[in-house]
């Protein structure tokens, strides 16, 4: 879905200080829909080159003839975001700078003025080309113009192509709050990173799933679905984590080859290797009847997609099952699979904690968030 960008009306007055030509740049908005600014840095050819720290009195740019260059959010108070890594696009509710922007894709780290959507780059180039034109000019004043007008006759060429559509910002399929920071995200999938903290979502995104599973099995819903899915939704959150390590820790070939095809649904071998290999210790804290119970459990799933449920010695052997015999029909309960629904969380959540242990978050925006709940609240009436 397009989101068009706000039209904010862009200032820039332009004044003589002892003796010197100087400029000020602005926006004005009027409309009553919620507006975030932040601002750049960009050389006078368009080309972004710092963020430019609004809070700050005095702002010296990195480089000398710079321009300040104001870049608001969409009509859904998101700015757009495209990574220098690996192209990906996504939309946020934090512009990246009290920490570097990450992305919700790769994990890539980067600036907020590295990371601009294609769309806000044809605005500060278009930004810097106006500015330019009117300091040509030489004479002291206030020169406004709305931001749908400010492209009209101006020739974009840092672009292969044609130009991306400035006053559209594109609509994700998965809009998500970070549990940790409280962002809000948009991304393509169903999985990612916070921008702002670098949170992974998959613990939420799998709680998702099991709520639904539970709803499902709570309203009659066949145990032995409930199974399979459950097991089938804790595989893909944790090929998620592999590829994420994949991509970001360095590994030898053989280890490289292993996690690619690494299948967690093989819960002891798969815990036995994520120890051996990385530290993470999923099944952390789960005691020793409970890991036999649940590597049953996923032994079990395997039985009931491949063998219709009826035992046979392989299952015996990998499972340790000693309730059953060769050639029985096993039958699953609703209670066994509440039982580990709730035990696989707990896994899944050993999972991400390892994984950040190595992948570390930011940690800032959680803390400003956590001082934000905590005065909400205290002001709450008791």
């Amino acid at each position: 879905m397009d989101i068009p960008i706000s039209n904010v009306e862009i200032t820039f007055r332009v004044f003589t200080s002892e003796g010197k030509q100087c400029y000020s740049a602005g926006l004005k908005y009027s409309r009553p829909l919620p507006l975030k600014v932040y601002g750049i840095w960009a050389l006078r050819q368009g080309i972004p080159v710092g963020v430019l720290n609004l809070a700050q009195e005095a702002v010296q740019p990195p480089f000398s003839e710079c321009f300040q260059v104001l870049i608001a959010t969409d009509e859904r108070a998101m700015w757009g975001r495209k990574c220098p890594h690996c192209s990906g696009y996504w939309r946020t509710g934090s512009a990246g700078l009290v920490e570097t922007a990450v992305c919700c894709y790769c994990g890539g780290h980067s600036e907020a003025h590295e990371c601009l959507s294609d769309a806000q780059r044809v605005y500060v180039e278009a930004c810097c080309d106006i500015f330019r034109r009117v300091l040509d000019e030489k004479k002291d004043g206030q020169f406004s113009i709305a931001a749908r007008k400010l492209l009209e006759g101006v020739e974009v060429t840092s672009f292969d192509g044609p130009p991306p559509e400035f006053f559209v910002e594109k609509s994700r399929q998965t809009k998500f709050s970070c549990a940790a920071c409280g962002n809000h995200n948009d991304i393509l999938g169903r999985y990612g990173y916070c921008s702002s903290c670098g949170t992974r979502n998959d613990v939420a995104m799998l709680e998702l799933d099991i709520d639904a599973i539970r709803s499902a099995l709570n309203g009659g819903g066949s145990p032995t679905t409930a199974l399979k899915e459950a097991v089938d939704a804790f595989d893909t959150v944790g090929r998620n984590y592999a590829r994420q390590l994949l991509g970001q820790v360095p590994m030898t070939p053989a280890r490289r080859a292993k996690w690619d095809r690494a299948n967690f649904a093989q819960l002891s071998d798969v815990a036995s290797d994520l120890k051996s290999d990385f530290d993470i210790g999923i099944l952390q804290g789960i005691d020793t009847v409970e890991c036999q119970w649940a590597n049953l459990m996923f032994h079990r799933r395997h039985l009931f997609t491949h063998k219709g449920g009826i035992v046979d010695q392989k299952y015996l052997d990998d499972s340790g099952d000693t309730a059953v015999q060769v050639g029985q029909l096993v039958r699953e309960t609703k209670e066994n699979v509440h039982r580990l629904l709730s035990l696989m969380m707990r896994i899944t959540r050993n999972f991400q904690q390892g994984f950040h242990a190595i992948i570390p978050v930011h940690p800032e925006p959680i803390r400003y968030h956590q001082e934000v709940e905590a005065r909400r609240r205290r002001a709450e009436p008791s």
